[in-house]
């Protein structure tokens, strides 16, 4: 008793294709819950997803008016310190010329003495 090659031929070939949709209906029964939890996952926050979408023009707007703040006040910053070392500057001089009198103030009252 010999076996036909064609006819293994179709038994290998059968038994890979029953293989394949066992694969096939495995993957399409994943996809199918997979849409199922995005549809879910849709339905339960679509009134939050569109509120956000129609609020996305005004959160960026803002963000643009905070950045120009921001840079303006930075740049008062940038001014003010630049003040406040001339500032400082003038009043250390100003000290030594108060110190430099004292000083001269003190030698004269110490040579009378």
């Amino acid at each position: 008793m010999y076996i036909n090659v064609y006819v293994l031929f179709f038994v290998i070939l059968a038994t890979l294709g029953t293989i394949a949709l066992v694969f096939l209906i495995i993957f399409l029964k994943r996809i199918s819950s997979l849409v199922h939890k995005i549809d879910t996952f849709w339905d339960s926050n679509s009134k939050d997803i569109s509120r956000t979408i129609k609020m996305l023009p005004e959160v960026t707007e803002n963000v643009s008016k905070m950045t120009d703040n921001l840079n303006l006040v930075s740049e008062t910053a940038t001014e003010l310190a630049a003040s406040v070392i001339d500032k400082k500057s003038t009043i250390i001089n100003g000290l030594t010329v108060i110190k430099n009198i004292l000083a001269i103030i003190e030698k004269l009252f110490s040579r009378k003495n």
